[in-house]
């Protein structure tokens, strides 16, 4: 056969038949909205310490660096509660879980906000 081509013909293969999963036998990526004593909104121990410190000192210097100290640890966590937040949604929780994560996603950034609204009083507030 002149003109015939040397490689044999392209087979084509059949499309494997899809094999559908119930949602509750897939995969599902870990839940970062779990409660645990380390996932809890508090201020550091080391904030905390200085603050108490501060009572009996009464400095003002110190009382300042707190303050900057506060406010910057407390815009760190709202950003992150934020991105925890995004990734705790799940397209496949019922309305009742979602509910909840809402609920628990929006105290947690009442929180960084009333924290950081009281250490940034702290910082320009009239002290009289």
């Amino acid at each position: 056969m002149i003109g015939a081509s040397l490689l044999p013909e392209a087979q084509t293969i059949p499309p494997s038949p899809r094999i559908l999963v119930p949602i509750s036998y897939q995969k599902k990526k870990p839940q970062r909205g779990c409660h645990t004593s380390q996932q809890r909104n508090v201020p550091p121990p080391g904030l905390v310490i200085a603050s108490l410190v501060n009572v009996f000192l009464q400095s003002s210097g110190l009382d300042w660096v707190i303050s900057v100290v506060g406010v910057l640890i407390f815009i760190g966590l709202t950003a992150y509660d934020t991105q925890r937040i995004k990734e705790m949604n799940d397209v496949n929780d019922d309305g009742g879980v979602a509910g909840r994560k809402a609920l628990m996603g929006a105290l947690r950034l009442y929180l960084d906000f009333i924290n950081l609204f009281l250490m940034l009083l702290r910082l320009f507030g009239d002290r009289r």
